[in-house]
């Protein structure tokens, strides 16, 4: 019998499927001279995958135009409605905002990750 509540690994198959397609897109994917997604950004939504609670919230990975990907989502923070977002750049830089405020980290980091979906409710 079927469930519908999808499991963990079936939501990481389905985003990563996602993300699969986005890995195919050519250079110029949006008649504006996009770059193609880089390895290391995928590698780095690959590893935030690992680290995020996919099942509470709908990481779907979006291309950027230089080549990276983002992931755009709303989440209770401190008690207010908050509009997150993580960048994961073609230089393997992860960039991290909140209402629009961003900091930007040399690498992807799974810690940093951990330690801020265990604020989010």
């Amino acid at each position: 019998m079927a469930t519908l509540k999808e499991t963990r690994k079936e939501k990481r198959l389905r985003l990563l499927d996602k993300l699969a397609l986005l890995e195919n897109l050519p250079g110029n994917w949006d008649d504006k001279g996009a770059s193609r997604i880089s390895p290391r950004a995928t590698g780095s939504y690959r590893g935030f995958l690992d680290a995020a609670p996919i099942l509470k919230y709908d990481l779907i990975p979006t291309p950027t135009h230089e080549g990276g990907i983002k992931v755009d989502f709303t989440a209770t923070y401190y008690n207010k409605k908050r509009d997150i977002s993580f960048e994961f750049l073609q230089d393997g830089r992860m960039a991290l905002g909140v209402d629009g405020a961003t900091q930007t980290y040399p690498r992807f980091d799974k810690k940093r990750v951990e330690e801020l979906f265990l604020v989010l409710y």
